[in-house]
C-alpha cells in the first residue's frame, strides 16, 4: 500500500433509529455505500491543540486514532500540549507522541500563518484558541453559552463523542459548520494484539477473571464521594453511589464486601499515590495474595482487565468506554465534576460496538473531506 493512503471501509449499514436506554432520544446514523477512499494530505500543515500526553490511558485511547489517521494521510502534524499539567509529557504516552512531527509546550507562542488548519484534539475541554475543526469532543455545560467564542465562526467541522454534547450544540453553531455525532474515537484504537494477549494471560494467572471492577478516582473517594471503604469488625465494605440514568442527582447506593471487588485506575498521573495508600491499608489483610488495587499503565492492560470482568462500575469516562468496547455490563458512579460525560456515555447504552465503529468511520470520512479543502496543492 502506498504511503499516505488511508482506506476507510464503510459498510452498507443503515441504522434507522438507535434509542439509547432511558434517554427518550433518537440518534440517527445513516451509513451510505462508499468505495474505499484515498486520503493524501501530503504538505498539509496541521496544528493540533490541547493535546493530552500526560499518561492518562483514556486520552491515549481517543487521541491515538486521530494522529494515526493523520500519519497515514501523510499530513505534517505539530501537537501543542494541554496546559492541564503545564505541558507534562509522560513516557507512557510515547506511542502517541511518536505519531506527530513536533511537540510544543502550552506556553509556546504559535503563528497561525505557519499552519493550514488548527484542530482541537479529542477531549472534554475547549479553549479560546478558536480551532477550525473540533474532533472528538465533549462540551461542558457552561461552555455552550460561549461556544461562538471558543470555536472559529468559520469552522468547518465539529465531531462530538457523545449525544449530550451533540444535542447542546444544535442551533448554537454556524449554519456552515458541519455538526456530527461520531462516538468516542476509542472504538477505533489500533491496539496491539500481542500486548492484549500478554495482559490477559497475566491477569488470569493472578486470578482476576470474573471480578467486579470499580474504577475510582482519588478526588471522588471518601465519605462524601461516590466511592468509600469502611471497616466493620475487621470486614471491609465498599460503598458505591451509583448514578442512575442520565438525570443529575438521581442515584442509588450499593455495598459489596471488599473481597468481591477489584479497584482499578486508568490514570497513574492522578491516582498512583492514592492506590498505593489503599493497597498498604487493605491488601495486608488479603489472603488471596493478589492486590485489589491496580493502576493500569497500558491501554491493553486496561482492556484485558475489563474484558475478563463480570461487571464494571466507574467514575471515569474511558473505562466505561472500554466496557462498551468489550460488551461488559456497566454502571457509572456519581461524580459531579464529569457527570455530563458519564451521562453522555450512558445515552449510547443500546448502540452496538459495530455501530460505534461505523460512526467513527463516518467521522474520519468527514474529516478527510474537510482537510482536503485546507490542503494547498
Amino acid at each position: 500500500m502506498l504511503l499516505g493512503m488511508c482506506l476507510f471501509f464503510i459498510f452498507s449499514i443503515t441504522v434507522n433509529t438507535i434509542k439509547p436506554a432511558l434517554m427518550g432520544i433518537n440518534v440517527k446514523v445513516k451509513m451510505e455505500n462508499r468505495r474505499p477512499s484515498l486520503c493524501d494530505l501530503s504538505g498539509l500543515r496541521v496544528l493540533a491543540i490541547n493535546v493530552h500526553f500526560e499518561g492518562n490511558l483514556g486520552d491515549e485511547m481517543e487521541t491515538t486514532p486521530l494522529f494515526h489517521f493523520l500519519r497515514q494521510c501523510n499530513a505534517h502534524v505539530t501537537a501543542q500540549l494541554s496546559d492541564w499539567l503545564r505541558g507534562k509529557l509522560d513516557p507512557n504516552s510515547s506511542r502517541n507522541a511518536a505519531l506527530v512531527d513536533k511537540i510544543l509546550l502550552p506556553s509556546d507562542k504559535v503563528n497561525r500563518s505557519d499552519f493550514d488548519v488548527v484542530i482541537s484534539a479529542p477531549g472534554p475541554t475547549l479553549n479560546n484558541k478558536s480551532p477550525d475543526i473540533v474532533f472528538g469532543a465533549s462540551i461542558r455545560p457552561y461552555q455552550i453559552q460561549e461556544i461562538r467564542k471558543l470555536i472559529n465562526p468559520s469552522a468547518k467541522l465539529i465531531v462530538t463523542r457523545e449525544p449530550l454534547s451533540y444535542e447542546r450544540l444544535q442551533g448554537k453553531v454556524s449554519n456552515t459548520t458541519k455538526l456530527f455525532m461520531g462516538a468516542d474515537l476509542s472504538f477505533s484504537f489500533p491496539f496491539s494484539e500481542a500486548l492484549l494477549n500478554y495482559w490477559d494471560r497475566h491477569f488470569r494467572q493472578k486470578g482476576y477473571a470474573g471480578s467486579t471492577l470499580v474504577f475510582s478516582r482519588k478526588n471522588n473517594f471518601g465519605k462524601n464521594g461516590g466511592v468509600s471503604i469502611t471497616s466493620n469488625n475487621s470486614n471491609s465494605t465498599v460503598h458505591l453511589k451509583v448514578g442512575e440514568s442520565h438525570e443529575y442527582g438521581r442515584s442509588e447506593f450499593k455495598t459489596f464486601p471488599l473481597s468481591q471487588i477489584i479497584f482499578a485506575s486508568s490514570s497513574a498521573v492522578e491516582d498512583a499515590s492514592h492506590f498505593q495508600t489503599l493497597s498498604e491499608k487493605y491488601d495486608s489483610a488479603n489472603t488471596s495474595g493478589k492486590s485489589r488495587f491496580i493502576v493500569c499503565e497500558q491501554v491493553e492492560q486496561l482492556w484485558a482487565l475489563v474484558n475478563m470482568s463480570q461487571f464494571v462500575f466507574t467514575d471515569r469516562y474511558h473505562p466505561g468506554v472500554a466496557a462498551r468496547i468489550h460488551d461488559i455490563p456497566l454502571k457509572t458512579i456519581a461524580y459531579k465534576g464529569e457527570q455530563y460525560k458519564l451521562s453522555g456515555l450512558m445515552k449510547l447504552s443500546n448502540v452496538t460496538v459495530s455501530e460505534m465503529k461505523a460512526m467513527n468511520q463516518e467521522a474520519f470520512q468527514l474529516l478527510s473531506s474537510v482537510l482536503m479543502k485546507y490542503r494547498k496543492v
